[in-house]
């Protein structure tokens, strides 16, 4: 049949790369350096960050995908993706430890004793902090310690996971 792309097929490229190159723009300068783009790669993405004119961006995004074009983009998609995943991942965590702080102050020790059996550890600072919200307290302490719970059970739940990371 015919090898060559169809339009539709260059269309749909020139989008990856389109977003691509915004999903450049929108990183960090600590993610950007994580990245494995070229030199002269990196320097039109940071004279891209600076431009404050509307139609200068739109040219210099252009010019941005037109180097991205020339060169294999696999890397620095996946790194992006990598990135994505992670970022989905700490998301992920810490909802997880607002529905077991929302489950402390209602449950308090019950919570605690299955906290304990999902972590497998011994949180004696969680022991405290769960005995100390039993007691009678104004509002403002007990939002205090909800916050306080919160950074224990976070802390406790990103030990958890770097222990179940695999080694890469």
């Amino acid at each position: 049949m015919n090898s060559k792309p169809s339009k539709s097929a260059k269309k749909r490229e020139a989008q990856a790369i389109d977003s691509l190159a915004n999903r450049l723009l929108a990183l960090t300068d600590e993610q950007l350096a994580s990245i494995p783009v070229r030199d002269e790669l990196r320097d039109v993405i940071m004279a891209t960050r600076k431009m404050t004119s509307r139609s200068a961006l739109r040219r210099q995004r252009l010019y941005l995908a037109k180097q991205l074009r020339n060169t294999d983009c696999t890397e620095i998609r996946d790194a992006c993706n990598k990135m994505d995943r992670s970022k989905r991942g700490e998301q992920r965590l810490f909802h997880q430890a607002e529905k077991w702080r929302d489950r402390f102050l209602s449950e308090r020790s019950a919570a605690l004793t299955a906290f304990s059996n999902v972590t497998g550890r011994d949180c004696e600072r969680l022991q405290q902090l769960v005995d100390d919200l039993g007691r009678n307290m104004p509002e403002s302490r007990e939002r205090q310690l909800g916050r306080e719970i919160f950074r224990e059970i976070h802390t406790e739940l990103s030990a958890v996971v770097q222990d179940n990371a695999p080694n890469l």
